[in-house]
């Protein structure tokens, strides 16, 4: 189980129960320059219980398409 969540700690952007690991997910639109709490589970059966780990915090840089944005604005 992977839940990514708002920095905000209440708004939930991405919940996937999956069987395999996962290289890429792609962030909503937006995205960019914004903070994001991770949180994963790993089960051994679906039935079991959600034992998460330590949370993590990501950051998604600005794209220079973003920047350039802001500035104009």
């Amino acid at each position: 189980m992977i839940i990514i969540i708002a920095s905000d700690g209440k708004t939930e952007i991405l919940r996937i129960l999956t069987t395999r690991l996962h290289n890429t997910i792609r962030m909503p639109e937006g995205s960019h320059g914004k903070q994001f709490i991770i949180k994963a589970a790993f089960l051994k059966h679906m039935d079991d219980d959600l034992l998460f780990g330590a949370e993590q915090t990501l950051s998604m840089p600005l794209t220079s398409e973003d920047f350039f944005k802001r500035l104009r604005d």
